[in-house]
């Protein structure tokens, strides 16, 4: 046999069964797939819908105090460098305003994902199996890479139609799905390194977020005070093109469009894939790049409960979503209402109905809504404790925790407990942290503020029994309550503004949330969302208890 033969031979075996592989993960996460490009897409679509609405004229007094707060620190922070706030049409509100976020919450998806399918597959011994099947060596990353990227590619796609359903031009429209769609790419390559680096899902996880917040504040650093003043000017600082989330902003699609910069993202995403494969090679399977230190012989008293020992593994995501929590928190309160957001609101019914109504005091109804943030913070950190007992649950660990002397109720009120507490806490330091800049700048109520993170623990237990209620009785469609979490984000900040039915808005627990400080507590929608949240969490109890346990 020839050289030329030879090495095709070996490429040939090294992905072997690669279709198979793809078409298994396309199968075995149609739910989570589905649930992932169904709440990106929507979500996009519904705010451009609210965006169209609320902001239609570029020249109205409040775009162009939207436009005045982007160019503020707070909102280069959360947003951009700040680029067409001169001319700020609803494009350049997109890309300013909701790119940031879409890019975040894409990347934090194809990190999850990727790892799922790579490090994930080899705790739980998936991997292993599928391995002795005859395929080959690189199928299995290769695999979840074509997935991942994939994936985002069509995420890329619904986003531009979504964009484009309003009016807004193709060229523009798509390079804002690129550039969420590369950004995706790029961090699927980073998921795909961090599994060959780490020796467990969870490590590979936390250190490629670790990685991801590093590249955020190095974005952060680069743009705040380096907004465009005119067209045609710089935005950013040279420092922010050494991070991932500027490259997309600084296509500067709706203004002045170009598309070199997505070169570095599609550029880099390929060499990271590349080198994931690479150091595959590198490794034994199931081992990792970095190997972990030895621990101790027998495990602290304070580990030897399910309680102290879930708290362990989840301390890591609490510290996480609670910083995220207390930057709103921080950067938001220092605002002076004032001169920026009653100036935005000033004359704009349809943004008033965001706030709350015309009738309500624009400086608690702004409040309110930074509330619902921290809100939106506290329920996903006490979603993705109830995940974890999922996926705990199909790595084999659950099963192991059972042949102990641990009961399956213990179990599961060790996830709902840290989940609620933490969820709890997360709603505290949202309310505490922004009352700081709150009180001395506008003359907020510390009460007030905290009384409004506390108006919404019921609709945070409701959310732990709508996920403890599916992973007792549909496990493999836990996912299911992320899809309602954007809904009810959707109706409570859009609702009016999209002329969403009563009973539509109603389903949001958000929405039945009452808008404290703009608005008066009323004990009512209070009890009724605890009593529901109640009933979900014993039927999660009831279903967990009997049927079959998970593993694989």
């Amino acid at each position: 046999m020839t050289a030329p033969a030879v090495s095709l031979s070996r490429a040939t075996e090294e992905f072997s069964k690669l279709g198979t592989l793809v078409g298994s993960i396309l199968r075995r996460d149609r739910v989570r797939l589905a649930a992932w490009f169904l709440g990106l897409v929507v979500c996009i679509a519904s705010a451009t819908q609210a965006m169209a609405k609320m902001f239609s004229d570029p020249t109205s007094t409040a775009t162009v105090a939207r436009a005045q707060i982007m160019a503020t620190p707070t909102g280069q922070a959360f947003g951009g460098p700040g680029y067409g706030i001169h001319d700020y049409t609803l494009g350049a509100i997109m890309m300013n305003e909701l790119l940031m976020s879409t890019l975040v919450v894409m990347a934090i998806m194809s990190i999850l994902l990727v790892i799922r399918w790579t490090r994930g597959d080899e705790e739980t011994g998936r991997g292993e199996l599928v391995g002795a099947a005859c395929t080959g060596r690189s199928a299995q990353l290769t695999a979840a890479i074509k997935v991942g990227f994939g994936l985002n590619l069509a995420i890329a796609l619904g986003l531009t139609g979504g964009l484009m359903a309003q009016g807004l031009a193709l060229s523009g429209s798509l390079a804002f799905g690129l550039g969420a769609g590369l950004t995706g790419w790029f961090f699927v390559g980073l998921g795909a390194v961090a599994a060959q680096v780490f020796t467990t899902g969870r490590a590979a996880a936390s250190g490629a977020m670790a990685v991801m917040g590093l590249f955020y504040l190095i974005r952060v650093a680069g743009d705040v005070g380096h907004a465009q003043q005119a067209a045609g000017d710089p935005a950013g600082s040279p420092l922010s093109w050494f991070s991932p989330f500027a490259w997309p902003t600084q296509t500067r699609a709706f203004v002045e469009l170009r598309w070199w910069p997505l070169i570095y993202s599609f550029a880099l995403a390929l060499i990271l894939a590349g080198l994931a494969a690479y150091l595959l090679h590198k490794r034994d399977f199931g081992a990792g790049l970095v190997q972990p230190k030895a621990g101790r012989a027998q495990a602290k008293a304070s580990l030897r409960s399910p309680m102290t020992l879930n708290w362990r593994l989840e301390r890591s995501s609490f510290t996480a979503w609670a910083i995220g929590a207390g930057l709103i928190g921080l950067s938001c309160g220092f605002i002076n209402v004032n001169t920026t957001i009653k100036e935005m609101l000033s004359g704009n019914a349809t943004l008033e109905a965001v706030w709350g109504g015309s009738g309500a005091d624009i400086t608690s109804g702004y409040y309110a809504i930074l509330l619902m943030y921290g809100g939106v913070l506290a329920i996903a950190f006490a979603m993705n404790v109830v995940a974890h007992l999922h996926s705990s649950e199909t790595k084999g660990l659950t099963e192991l925790q059972l042949s102990t002397p641990v009961s399956r109720p213990q179990l599961m009120t060790s996830g709902a407990v840290i989940a609620l507490a933490g969820g709890v806490a997360i709603l505290v330091l949202t309310g505490l942290t922004l009352a700081v800049g709150a009180v001395p700048v506008n003359g907020a109520s510390w009460w007030a503020l905290l009384q409004g993170g506390l108006v919404l623990i019921p609709a945070l237990l409701v959310f732990v029994g709508l996920g403890l209620t599916l992973l007792g009785w549909a496990p493999r469609a836990v996912s299911l309550m992320w899809v309602y979490l954007v809904y009810a984000v959707v109706a409570r900040l859009f609702g009016a503004v999209l002329n969403l039915p009563a009973w539509a808005v109603n389903a949001s627990v958000l929405a039945a949330t009452p808008t404290v400080p703009a608005e008066p507590v009323t004990y009512a929608p209070l009890v009724v969302m605890t009593v529901v949240g109640v009933v979900l969490v014993a039927l999660g109890y009831a279903g967990y208890r009997r049927r079959n346990i998970i593993t694989g």
